[in-house]
């Protein structure tokens, strides 16, 4: 059976809600392992097929990163790749990887998820 990473908390209920919304949700997932287990990013593929199952919208294949074979350089060009379709899918002018920061992120509380409700304007 599956086991789900150590540090997996269960989803607060207060984002319940947005799960009745999926079918409007675009997603993708890179899925996180080590090929020495016998159910390979199992978490990862469930994750990619509960959300194609409920509806919404994937933007890109699953991919894997596998902790024997550099999964931190599988995750940069997944990212890289990521920003690409995004930026092609949600019309906006394509910017360079280079030009963001995220070795700034260090933890979870320093993004959060909101919903919006019509789409945010571009333009400054």
């Amino acid at each position: 059976m599956p086991q789900k990473p150590e540090n997996h908390r269960p989803l607060p209920t207060a984002y319940a809600k947005y799960l009745v919304k999926v079918s409007v949700q675009r997603y993708a997932v890179f899925a996180l392992g080590s090929s020495n287990y016998k159910y390979f990013c199992a978490f990862g593929k469930y994750v990619d097929n509960l959300m194609a199952t409920l509806g919404a919208d994937r933007i890109m294949n699953l991919t894997y990163g596998d902790e024997t074979e550099n999964q931190q350089e599988a995750f940069n060009s997944w990212s890289t790749e990521l920003l690409k379709v995004g930026c092609e899918r949600f019309h906006v002018e394509h910017i360079s990887p280079d030009t963001l920061n995220t070795d700034l992120i260090t933890n979870s509380k320093q993004v959060r998820i909101t919903e919006h409700t019509e789409p945010k304007s571009l333009a400054r």
